[in-house]
């Protein structure tokens, strides 16, 4: 996902990124090893293994889901599909300067 590269190069050291494939059986770990090698993305990548799952808890309905989280824990943006790198920059922007 090229929104998550341009995020992590302008914010690293400020948030936390995590990828999460919610269908462990279909994203294998060489699979998302190989995605991780061939994209250089060096943020938290993991698999939905968790029950209930993760994506069930965010209820993620469609891939990509885009939740940011702020530092109590508390969902303060939730998009389904795909967005702009500015919207996301923006919201980000908007909860780093709380």
């Amino acid at each position: 996902m090229p929104v998550l590269k341009v995020l992590w190069e302008k914010y690293e050291g400020e948030i936390v990124i995590i990828t999460i494939a919610v269908d462990p059986a279909h994203d294998t770990v060489e699979k998302m090893q190989d995605w991780v090698r061939v994209h250089n993305a060096t943020w938290i990548h993991a698999r939905d293994t968790a029950n209930p799952p993760v994506g069930q808890l965010y209820k993620v309905t469609s891939i990509p889901t885009f939740v940011l989280i702020d530092k109590t824990g508390k969902i303060r943006y939730r998009h389904v599909g795909l967005t702009s790198e500015d919207i996301l920059m923006s919201e980000i922007s908007a909860l780093l300067k709380e």
